[in-house]
């Protein structure tokens, strides 16, 4: 049974009958993908194929600073992707999840407006809000159940470089899953598993103002390419490994 509680608007929950492991497909739910904004691309296409062309050996030479002088790893992957112009999804690999979304903190300002969760932080808030359900449910009825919680999307943002550059802020939801097993001693005995999920839209504005320096003309050059037609935006998801434990409450 799915429900959606007036109290809690910020995830999906379901309640099953209480197995004796947490199947894979247990955590497999997160919210819809939502399309990318093409509303803009190709719409100066006649620009003349000289400038289109300098504008690819620009980016060229910045993807190769990038990952030779910077050393990262995933932005000009992403990059090359962008210019590819093929506006396929791109999968990032687990290992690349599994590495951001321990980051902690990040660089944006915390008293301001627009600031935005780490993930790491959040991801342990929503496992003790589920494991924390999980066995008020499981107490109430008075025997094993599996729980299962899938929050909505989290605009986040992390602090590890190569990070930064590729996604900047972006969508984070989890999806956590629970067997609680009260026992008589007042004690119960807690499995979980969670999955963090990662989606973004990979665009450009035209010289985005929290950038500086270099990074700033490879977002105006990206943007240009864009309305030319030679560089498609396109829909990032990723998925980590999942994390399992065992506690008692």
């Amino acid at each position: 049974m799915l429900y959606h509680p007036a109290s809690r608007p910020s995830a999906i929950y379901a309640l099953r009958t209480a197995k004796s492991h947490i199947r894979s497909y247990d955590n497999g739910i997160h919210p819809t993908y939502s399309p990318v904004d093409l509303s803009l691309y190709g719409s100066e296409s006649y620009a003349p194929d000289d400038i289109k062309e300098g504008n690819k050996n620009l980016a060229a030479a910045g993807i190769i600073w990038v990952r030779d002088v910077q050393g990262k790893i995933e932005t000009p992957k992403l990059y090359q992707h962008y210019y590819n112009n093929s506006g396929g999804i791109y999968i990032l690999d687990t290992s690349i999840v599994d590495k951001w979304i321990k980051d902690e903190t990040n660089d944006y300002d915390s008293s301001a407006p627009d600031w935005v969760d780490p993930p790491w932080p959040l991801i342990l808030i929503h496992r003790q809000i589920a494991i924390s359900s999980a066995v008020g449910v499981a107490r109430g009825a008075g025997k094993n159940v599996k729980y299962a919680r899938s929050t909505r999307w989290y605009t986040i943002a992390g602090i590890d470089q190569d990070y930064t550059t590729s996604l900047g802020r972006h969508q984070m939801s989890t999806s956590t899953t629970v067997i609680a097993r009260p026992y008589p001693n007042g004690h119960t005995y807690l499995q979980y598993e969670q999955v963090a999920y990662f989606y973004d839209h990979y665009d450009f504005g035209p010289g985005e103002p929290e950038y500086g320096g270099r990074q700033r003309e490879f977002s105006k050059l990206a943007h240009q390419a864009m309305l030319y037609g030679i560089a498609k935006p396109f829909e990032v998801q990723g998925e980590s490994t999942p994390m399992s434990g065992f506690e008692t409450r």
